[in-house]
């Protein structure tokens, strides 16, 4: 942990909000308001003093008088206050008779009760602004590189593959540059425009080689954060978690940049996923990676035994099994090899035969080997590797055989891919017209050294229980399901208990880790018995792991003279406005979820994230947050700005003052209200972190 990045957050965000409030002070004292106290800061509450027997004057670092105002420091920098006369943000403590003053709030003029009032949004919008120049001009800004990482290839509300994967003319690599015609330099831009348009996004994007096409990309709904998005990833890097780091013996520091595996460059957690799973047991791994900032960046090479798990839930095979479900075709990507091969959704696929003419485990005298799963062709596929797979198919009416090879994938280094996928389970039975078989647990491939092999299962055995687990299971549902405050119950299926048992079998250190799984199996000549399956991290279905993280590859500092960054400064401020005002306005249409809104906690966080690529980066975030200030505040809800400012114009058209005693009921249950939202925000912001 970086402590200057930790000082650099709390300066800088307290520093926002104290000069909002300095904003307020200043067009007060312009106005001839009397302001009894300024505060930088909050001083230290009075039990601690106490507590501590500290004199009443030590609850602030500096404080002195000038001019009727007492200025003070507080210990606490989490913003600032300004007390007014004739204003009270106490709504339990009513306000001193109207005696007439000049020097009172209320007996000012409209126009200056207007500009107190929003003279702290004003100072937020120019803190903004100036934030913006001098990140510019003196540090340089980083943003997201608008680079496709990869494609999102199902869409998780149906199941679907995405359009813009079905398409493949998107690739890992490609750049945005504009999206609906509006240029783009981040791809936070890519995502705004894409939710709020209203319209099928149409980006323009760059190829490596530096040809420019166009393309539509279709949105779908991504239930994480419970959005229509478009279905493109960001380029990443993948770094070392802090558990992966403790746990190395010091080869490995947390926040490496992992960069290769055996010497095949890694861009994403998928490629790193696959390159593990290649890795037998007790064997080690050459990793790649690079360690330091910017200024003192080094690349190393380590040899490493990855940690592993005794089940692969990746592979399609569970425990070692694959069960019987016919493998049809549900969809095939656009130039993809498997449409090459003149394979099509609805195909079933029968047999394959390896290309190389080695002979397939449980293969006839002809090489030929009968599939009757996903798994076993998926499997196979990654056995044939570039060299690829006979096919024979069934399609109605006919059958044929094909040769289908591979092709190198871009997003996962060292997989060869054929691009397509196939139905779900209910849907493939009845396509082949057994409708009923589906959610029947019937072997159809065991691999030969794992756990169920060791077992004594064998292809055509059924699995009919999970005795030692109950069908009914509660699990966390709701907002607040994360701590375990509401749940609900629900009934599993067979296959989702066993998945189930498995997982957490598969949780290093958890409370079944290495503890036996029982299964009630029924044999082919109708015998049901019982069958321990014992975890074994060395067998052939375990497979090698990593603690990961993610993080985000942006731009190289940029730069610009001084005209430029004013220039940069005013546009980038009116359009993280309009952002804000489109997030806003999508809360009240439905069209984003509370559940998206970030409190102090997320802030605080990405605050100290984007510390580590510059002041500057920093500074343009701290900037946008001083923007958001100012246009939340604005809002005509009662105890923001906004609110007052509403109230005063009621006033000025009225003719006369509010009932002080009815505002002050209704700016209580507004101050209840903001209270409440805070709460919920903070708990959003917790979940969203260790949810």
């Amino acid at each position: 942990m970086n402590w200057l990045y930790i000082i650099e957050v709390v300066v800088g965000f307290g520093f926002l909000i104290a000069i909002h409030e300095a904003g307020h002070f200043m067009a007060a004292r312009r106005a001839g308001i009397a302001c009894p106290v300024f505060s930088v800061g909050f001083p230290l509450p009075r039990f601690l003093t106490k507590l501590l027997f500290l004199p009443d004057r030590w609850r602030n670092i500096v404080v002195f008088k000038k001019g009727g105002t007492e200025y003070r420091i507080g210990w606490i920098p989490f913003g600032g206050f300004v007390q007014m006369k004739g204003q009270n943000d106490d709504r339990t403590v009513e306000l001193e008779e109207n005696a007439g003053s000049r020097d009172d709030f209320r007996n000012v003029s409209f126009g200056n009760k207007a500009l107190v009032i929003c003279g702290g949004v004003i100072m937020n919008a120019i803190t903004g602004i100036v934030f913006f120049v001098i990140a510019f001009m003196v540090f340089g800004v980083t943003f997201i590189d608008p680079v496709v990482g990869n494609v999102v290839g199902a869409d998780p509300s149906t199941g679907k593959p995405t359009q813009a994967w079905l398409d493949n003319r998107i690739q890992a690599g490609d750049r945005i540059k504009a999206v609906n015609g509006k240029e783009v330099v981040d791809f936070e831009d890519v995502l705004y425009i894409s939710i709020f348009d209203g319209t099928t996004p149409r980006m323009t994007f760059v190829k490596p080689d530096g040809t420019t096409y166009e393309a539509d990309v279709p949105l779908y709904h991504e239930q994480r954060v419970n959005l229509d998005i478009p279905p493109l990833r960001a380029s990443a890097a993948v770094l070392i978690a802090d558990e992966e780091a403790k746990r190395s013996g010091g080869k490995l520091q947390a926040r490496d940049v992992l960069k290769a595996i055996n010497s095949v460059p890694v861009n994403s957690y998928e490629a790193i996923e696959y390159l593990l799973g290649q890795t037998p047991p007790g064997q080690t791994v050459k990793l790649t990676i690079e360690r330091g900032s910017s200024d003192s960046k080094q690349t190393i090479e380590v040899d490493y035994e990855p940690h592993r798990l005794p089940f692969n839930d990746e592979s399609g095979y569970v425990a070692g099994m694959a069960f019987v479900t016919p493998p049809v075709v549900g969809a095939v990507r656009n130039n993809s090899p498997a449409m090459k091969a003149g394979l099509q959704a609805g195909d079933h696929i029968r047999a394959v035969k390896l290309m190389t003419g080695e002979a397939i485990p449980g293969a006839e005298s002809d090489g030929w080997r009968a599939v009757s799963s996903p798994a076993e062709v998926r499997r196979l596929l990654g056995m044939a590797g570039k060299f690829g797979l006979n096919v024979r198919f069934e399609r109605p009416g006919m059958t044929r055989e094909v040769v289908l090879t591979p092709e190198a994938s871009n997003e996962a280094g060292g997989r060869y891919v054929a691009n397509m996928t196939f139905m779900p389970a209910q849907e493939a039975w009845k396509h082949v017209g057994k409708p009923d078989s589906a959610g029947k647990l019937v072997v159809a491939d065991v691999i030969a050294g794992s756990v169920a092999a060791k077992a004594g299962i064998v292809p055509g055995m059924t699995v009919t229980d999970v005795p030692g687990i109950s069908a009914e299971q509660k699990v966390p549902s709701g907002f607040f399901g994360f701590l375990g405050l509401s749940s609900e119950t629900k009934t599993l299926t067979i296959e989702q208990r066993l998945m189930l048992s498995v997982a957490e079998r598969s949780i290093e250190g958890g409370k079944k880790w290495n503890e036996p799984l029982t299964l009630q199996i029924k044999t082919s000549e109708g015998e049901v018995k019982n069958v321990s399956i014992v975890p074994d991290v060395k067998s052939a279905e375990s497979t090698a792991y990593m603690l990961l993280d993610a993080k985000e590859l942006r731009s190289e500092p940029i730069h610009y003279g001084f005209l430029d960054s004013i220039g940069q400064g005013f546009y980038h401020s009116h359009k993280k406005m309009h952002q804000i005002l489109q997030t806003l306005g999508g809360l009240f249409t439905g069209d984003v979820s509370i559940t998206h809104l970030g409190g102090p906690v997320l802030i605080a966080k990405r605050s100290y994230d984007l510390a580590d690529y510059g002041i500057g980066t920093l500074l343009f975030f701290l900037g946008f947050i001083s923007i958001n200030l100012a246009v939340v505040n604005l809002l005509p809800i009662p105890v923001l700005d906004g609110g007052l400012l509403l109230v005063t114009i009621i006033e000025k058209l009225k003719g006369s003052p509010l009932n002080e005693r009815a505002m002050g009921y209704v700016n209580l249950a507004a101050f209840v209200a903001i209270i409440g939202l805070m709460l919920f925000v903070v708990f959003n912001d917790i979940r969203h972190l260790w949810g």
